[in-house]
Order: C-alpha cells, then sequence, then structure tokens
C-alpha cells in the first residue's frame, strides 16, 4: 500500500506541475492548438504595423504537429482485429470503438510517453466501460527498486473554465486501490484525506520512452524544441517573403509632383534617379528550414520526403522507409498488448469468457510495392515455394479470402511462374 503523505512520494511529485505544464504545452503543439503567437521565438514587432502584419502571418501558419501525427497514426493502425467465435464478442468489441480508441492512445504515446486505459463499472448504468486516462500521468515506483512501478499518478484541470482547481488520482497497482483529490490548488497538496476505492480493477498501461530522470517521455516533447524551431522558421520566411511581394520604388532627386500619374513618366531633377529595390534572396532562409525539416523527420523516423522535402532515392529511400515501418511495427505492438489487457479486464466484467487477443496490424499500403517485390523475386530464384508466396502476398490483397487463397494454390501450384503470380497479383483476384 502507498502512504501519500510519504516523503518519497512527495519528492516524486515535487515538479508535477511544471511538469504537467509542459505536457499540456506538447499537446498544443503536437495537435496545433497555439491560441496566439509564438512571440518569445520571433524578433518582436516594434510598431502597430508590426504586431497586426505577425497576427495575418500567425494565423496563415500551422505547427507540422498534426500532419506528423496523421502520418505515423495512418502508417500504425491499419486493422485492429480480434479473434473469437462472432456473436456477442464481437457486438461488445464494436461497441468499444477499438479502433478509435488505439488512435487516441497513441496520440497519447507519441505526445506523453504514457498511454492508458482503464476498464470499469459505471455506477450510474452499472455496466463494465473502458476509458482512456487523459491528463498528465506519472509512474511512481517502488524506492528500493525504481524499475518496478507501484502506482499510476493521474492530475488534470477541472473542465470548468472559470476554475484553476486540479483533481488528482493515484491508481495503487499493488493494493487496486484508487484515492481520489478533486479541487486542490496544487496538484501535489495531497494533505487532505481523499476519496478511497477499495478493491478497483486497476488501470492498464504502457510507457514508450524513459528520459534521463526516468519519467516517460513521448518523441512529440522530445522533439518539441525541433518543432518550435521550424515553425518559428516557417514564420520568418513569410514575413520575410511578404515584405518582398511588392517591388519599393526608390527616389533621389527633386520629383515634379504634378506630373505623377498611372500613364505619366516620372520628372525627376538632373541628378535625380528612380530604380526598383529588388526583394532579399530567400534561399538561404530556405535552406535553413529544409534542414530543419530533415532533423525532424530523422528524429521521429518519418518516410522518406515526407515534411515537403524532395524525396530521396536508392538506399537512402529504403533506410527511411524502412525505419519508419520499423517504429510503425513498435507502436502496434504496444497498442496490441495494451488493448488485449484492457479487453481482457472488460471481459470478466462483462461475464465473457475466453476474451480474445486484439491485433493492431501496421498499414501495409506503404510498404505493399517493396514486399510484393521482394517476395516474387525470391519465388523466382527458386527460395521460397509457391504457397509461401502467396501467403505472404495475399496480406496485401483483402479481396482474396483464406479460402480462395487455398483453392489459387491448390489449383496453380504446378503450372504457375512467376510471371503469371505478377499477373494474378495486378488483378486483385483469381487467375
Amino acid at each position: 500500500m502507498i502512504d501519500v503523505t510519504d516523503n518519497v512520494v512527495r519528492a516524486a511529485l515535487a515538479s508535477v506541475e511544471a511538469r504537467a505544464r509542459q505536457h499540456a504545452e506538447a499537446y498544443d503543439w503536437a495537435l496545433g492548438r497555439l491560441t496566439a503567437p509564438p512571440v518569445e521565438l520571433l524578433p518582436p514587432a516594434q510598431t502597430d504595423e508590426g504586431k497586426l502584419e505577425l497576427q495575418r502571418i500567425w494565423r496563415q501558419s500551422q505547427t507540422l504537429g498534426p500532419r506528423i501525427i496523421d502520418r505515423i497514426v495512418w502508417g500504425t493502425i491499419g486493422e485492429v482485429n480480434w479473434g473469437g467465435e462472432g456473436g456477442r464478442v464481437d457486438a461488445e468489441l464494436e461497441a468499444l470503438q477499438l479502433d478509435l480508441l488505439a488512435q487516441r492512445l497513441l496520440v497519447d504515446a507519441l505526445v506523453g510517453g504514457v498511454a492508458a486505459a482503464w476498464a470499469y463499472v459505471d455506477e450510474r448504468t452499472n455496466t463494465p466501460r473502458v476509458s482512456r486516462l487523459s491528463g498528465y500521468l506519472q509512474p511512481l515506483t517502488d524506492p528500493d527498486d525504481v524499475d518496478r512501478v507501484v502506482a499510476l499518478y493521474q492530475a488534470w484541470m477541472a473542465e470548468d473554465v472559470r476554475s484553476s482547481r486540479w483533481n488528482v488520482r493515484i491508481y495503487d497497482l499493488e493494493e487496486n486501490t484508487l484515492r481520489e483529490w478533486r479541487g486542490l490548488r496544487t496538484p501535489t497538496n495531497l494533505a487532505a484525506p481523499p476519496a478511497e476505492y477499495p478493491n478497483v480493477r486497476p488501470p492498464r498501461y504502457r510507457m514508450l520512452h524513459l528520459g534521463d530522470d526516468g519519467l516517460p517521455q513521448g518523441p512529440l516533447a522530445a522533439a518539441l524544441p525541433v518543432l518550435k524551431a521550424e515553425y518559428a522558421q516557417q514564420m520568418r520566411i513569410a514575413r520575410v517573403a511578404e515584405q518582398s511581394a511588392w517591388p519599393v520604388l526608390a527616389i533621389r532627386g527633386q520629383l515634379d509632383v504634378g506630373k505623377r500619374g498611372p500613364a505619366r513618366v516620372l520628372q525627376l531633377s538632373e541628378q535625380g534617379s528612380a530604380e526598383y529595390l529588388r526583394p532579399g534572396d530567400l534561399s538561404q532562409l530556405q535552406g535553413q528550414h529544409d534542414r530543419i525539416l530533415e532533423r525532424l523527420r530523422e528524429d521521429l523516423s518519418l518516410p522518406g520526403g515526407f515534411l515537403g522535402r524532395q524525396t530521396p532515392s536508392g538506399e537512402a529511400l529504403r533506410e527511411a522507409n524502412l525505419k519508419f515501418v520499423q517504429a510503425c511495427s513498435s507502436y502496434a505492438r504496444l497498442l496490441s498488448g495494451l488493448l488485449t489487457e484492457v479487453v481482457a479486464d472488460y471481459a470478466d466484467l462483462a461475464g465473457i469468457r475466453n476474451p480474445p487477443e486484439v491485433s493492431v496490424v501496421i498499414n501495409r499500403e506503404f510498404d505493399r510495392a517493396e514486399r510484393i517485390g521482394s517476395v516474387l523475386e525470391l519465388y523466382r530464384e527458386g527460395l521460397i515455394p509457391l504457397p509461401v508466396a502467396v501467403n505472404e502476398i495475399s496480406v496485401y490483397l483483402p479481396t482474396w479470402s483464406d479460402e480462395e487463397v487455398a483453392a489459387w494454390i491448390a489449383q496453380n501450384e504446378r503450372r504457375i511462374t512467376p510471371e503469371d503470380l505478377a499477373r494474378a497479383i495486378g488483378g486483385g483476384g483469381n487467375a
């Protein structure tokens, strides 16, 4: 049992409020929820015109966070499958919307470093439910064994926008006890006695990455400084480009004002001159922007050519895409394990026997052509038999059922050539 007044717990939670606010900032940047220009990242606007210009450009800019998240979610969650015999089990799991839950849990892991869900019984309806734990999450470890998590700490702000109060929960993972505080001025002021709920099923969680301080940190939170640098560079380029959009006429000498007009020639004194100033060169700013984009792509294991840069070719492209597929596969395994445990808890509460295992399958469209080409080459060289080749390829062809694949192999195994197999794949059906 955890003593929340213990000095170890107090020390572990000493800077929770600061970390919770950093956590909220990372979410704002990752989800594109900035509510004001990041003036701390840009040269100050000294005049009223400059401030209006900054506001105008800010309304036309967007952090890359949502685009990055969309690509990782797209690559990671191709399908969410489970076994079972249909009937009630399928109906129950369909109602849980596991695909949507998987997407939200993945965003939590990418930003906060922790994805957690909880199966419980709703007291109002007396029905089992599955809820994603939101807000700031932090594992609490055994002081004698820092690798053993004994509790999960959750803090979130009250929903009332007029309030700045905190709600806190500590889930004791060993005693299966939930302690809750509401309306706290700070998320670490746990001196008041909490509301205790014994015999509570503990939440399930996964930690994606641990920082140097032993606390979870999502890759997007780790890349937040680079995200900010890209956004600031984006706005700098927009400001310079806007100022250079119209040529500026520079006049030296005395001008005959009475002769000005849309179809008139400027008349100047003998020593006068008039010329249009050339706009500034944006290539250096754009080159720096490209380097920032490349670092973001590398740090977050994004596919080659993503974020608008020129698509690399050859080995560089294959290496970048391989890193992306490996990252997506890692995220998919994390979600599969987490959802399997949560569904098992839900099934226990709902009285469902033999709960199925949940499997998150990555989006195979990304490496479809390369994978099929590799399998065909192995079959052409005689290194794998036809059944293995067809079974490997059939996962990329959802129109082929298992029965159709087996029938096609039985019909064609003795006379099929690699070219015939390639034509059958191109047709997307039975040959």
